[in-house]
């Protein structure tokens, strides 16, 4: 399997597992603060269904959820295409993956909400630290990429290695 291709997989992988994570903080603050466990994702769902899918149910969560993670994953395969050259580093990449997030936070804040769901962006200004937050958390384990690369094809690279010693 080609670097680039493993570096893409991993990427991939890295994104849903920060996007469930950032998703856990954001339905977590979202029931704290009295708005439901399930809202985030209902905001997410507006997409395709605009207002009504704040009232819709587990159906419409479920699309949200969808969503969230299919983005969450691009987003991973582009962290790990720009970081290509530093993922055999041996730690995170906590300031990529800092100054990733908040790249990702203005460009969903200021353009992408704005046109494509107004219904979420609307509901995202009412809170504007939690939302800037969950993206950081997002950055955060995004930056662990290296850690997951490492994780998914330690087994490859030992057959690897094996066979580079025989050879």
């Amino acid at each position: 399997m080609s670097e680039r291709y493993r570096g893409v997989l991993a990427g991939a992988v890295s994104g849903i597992l920060a996007g469930i994570i950032m998703g856990i903080v954001s339905m977590l603050v979202s029931y704290r603060t009295g708005m439901g466990l399930l809202l985030p994702l209902h905001m997410v769902a507006a997409t395709f269904y605009g207002v009504g899918a704040l009232v819709d149910g587990a159906g419409v969560a479920a699309i949200g959820l969808i969503i969230h993670l299919v983005v969450s994953a691009f987003f991973g395969v582009v962290f790990a295409l720009l970081t290509q050259t530093n993922i055999a580093q041996r730690g995170p990449l906590i300031r990529g993956g800092l100054v990733f997030a908040i790249v990702i936070w203005a460009i969903m804040t200021f353009l992408f909400l704005p046109a494509v769901n107004p219904t979420m962006s609307s509901r995202v200004a009412l809170q504007p630290t939690g939302w800037f937050i969950e993206h950081i958390v997002f950055g955060v384990v995004l930056s662990f990429l290296p850690n997951i690369e490492r994780i998914l094809f330690k087994s490859q690279r030992r057959e690897q290695l094996l066979y580079k010693r025989a050879a």
